[in-house]
Order: structure tokens, then C-alpha cells, then sequence
């Protein structure tokens, strides 16, 4: 086990290293304005990059993939010594290292919309086992420091999310504002919605606890929902491959043996 908590140190240690070289190489260049920054740090912190020095290391990506691009496909002409004409080798090389420079924002989106959807399918859970606790007499934070020990189980990223609620809450921030602050993390509706939700029922004095379950039903709805716009979407989206791959080869399949009887008829 010791080997095992070396072998680990020295991976966190690699990787350290290497996120600190790509963010020198991004402090090297030019950062653009302050508003510029703001928005690549909130498109990274709703992709569940929350390291102040994201952005940096998000530019030195972009700037080590952009050459490692270009210089790959050098290695590669000249390795398989391929025919290409000179005059093709620079706009080659140029269009290698502009596909670099846009993949890491490419992954970005891809990720930003898979984390989104991942919160979006965990949030009745999580609507779930909030309303239990609320019910068993917790308060709401409470509640939600309980919660999210148990969402690190199923969604990691969430449970991380609801953690930095309870780390805003004992730090003097408002139930609500961190909430706030959660729906600029993770960019979905739901966090919204009960952020009004719950600042609607303090003000006229309701029952939270059934407040929760009447929206835990909703959001278990809306999944359910969701679930079945994909279910009526599949056979439309398979019309492509069927009309591609499978149809032709049905139609070889029948053909080919009526083609062949007709040839040895015919001889």
C-alpha cells in the first residue's frame, strides 16, 4: 500500500508539474481584456474547472496542441514520406495548427453540456433525499451538508457543488446567495427554481417540507420527461445508419442470389 501511496503522490506530483508549465506558457500570453477573462473563467467553471488559474492553463492547452499539431503532421510527412508539393507543406501545417487551437474549446462545450446534463439527471435524486431530511426534522442547511455527503456517491460532480454550498453557508454567506452562487456554477434551471422557491415560501410562511416534495414530484417528471422526448427521437435518429449501412446490405442480400440464378439461366 505504501508502494501504491508513492506510485499515486508521484502521479499527482506529474501532473501538478505539468498544469504549472502550461499556465506559465499561458500567463505568456496575451490575456485580453478583464471581461474576456471573466468569461472563459465562468465557461470553465460551469465545465467543473474551478482552479483560479484556469484560464491560464486552458491558453497554454490551447497554445501546446495548436504546435503539437502542426509539428505531427511534419513528423508524419516526412516519416511516411509522403508526395505532398511544397507549396502545400505551410497551409497544411497552418490548418494542423488551427484544428489544435480549436479542439481544447471544442471539449470544453462537449464537457460544459455532459456536466449539465449529468446535474440535470441527479437533481430529483437529489430533490429526493432532501426532502427526508427536511421531513426528519433537519434544517435546511443541515439538510444540505447531509445531502451532499451522499451525492458524492452517485454524482461526484454535484456532490462537490452541494459541498461548496455548505462551505459558503458557514462561511456567512446567505442560504440564498449560495444557492445563487450554485446556479452560476452548474447553469441549469432547477437550482433557480428553488432558490425562488424557497425565498416564496419563508415570505408566506408554508411548509417547507411539503414545498420540497410538491417540487421533488416535478423534477422527477421533468426527467421522466425528458426520458421519453429521447425514447421518440431514436427512430428518426436511426433512419440515417438503416438508409447507410443497413438497407444496402438487406438489398445484397436478396439481390445477389436472384442475380445469380438469372446469370446461370442465361448461359
Amino acid at each position: 500500500s505504501s508502494h501504491g501511496g508513492a506510485r499515486g503522490a508521484t502521479g499527482y506530483q506529474n501532473q501538478h508539474s505539468k498544469a504549472r508549465f502550461l499556465e506559465r506558457i499561458g500567463q505568456l500570453l496575451p490575456s485580453g481584456s478583464a471581461s474576456d477573462i471573466s468569461s472563459l473563467r465562468y465557461q470553465l467553471l460551469l465545465a467543473g474547472f474551478f482552479s483560479p488559474s484556469a484560464p491560464y492553463v486552458f491558453q497554454g492547452v490551447r497554445v501546446a496542441m495548436g504546435a503539437g499539431f502542426a509539428i505531427f503532421f511534419l513528423i508524419a510527412v516526412s516519416t511516411l514520406q509522403l508526395t505532398i508539393p511544397a507549396i502545400f507543406i505551410l497551409p497544411a501545417t497552418a490548418g494542423m495548427s488551427v484544428i489544435g487551437l480549436i479542439v481544447p474549446g471544442v471539449y470544453l462545450d462537449w464537457r460544459r453540456a455532459s456536466l449539465r446534463a449529468k446535474y440535470q439527471n441527479a437533481f430529483p435524486d437529489f430533490m429526493d433525499l432532501l426532502v427526508v431530511c427536511v421531513e426528519a426534522g433537519q434544517s435546511l442547511p443541515a439538510a444540505f451538508d447531509r445531502v451532499a455527503g451522499e451525492m458524492v456517491r452517485f454524482s461526484p460532480e454535484f456532490g462537490a457543488n452541494l459541498h461548496l454550498v455548505n462551505l459558503e453557508v458557514r462561511a456567512g454567506r446567505t442560504f440564498p446567495e449560495a444557492l445563487a452562487g450554485l446556479h452560476e456554477r452548474i447553469g441549469t434551471n432547477e437550482v433557480k427554481s428553488l432558490a425562488v422557491l424557497l425565498k416564496q415560501s419563508e415570505e408566506l410562511g408554508t411548509s417547507i417540507a411539503n414545498t420540497l416534495r410538491v417540487f421533488s414530484d416535478e423534477m422527477r417528471d421533468k426527467r421522466l420527461m425528458r426520458a421519453e422526448t429521447k425514447a421518440h427521437a431514436l427512430p428518426v435518429k436511426m433512419t440515417i445508419p438503416l438508409g447507410l449501412f443497413i438497407f444496402p446490405t438487406i438489398l445484397m442480400v436478396i439481390l445477389v442470389p436472384v442475380l445469380i440464378r438469372m446469370n446461370e439461366a442465361f448461359q
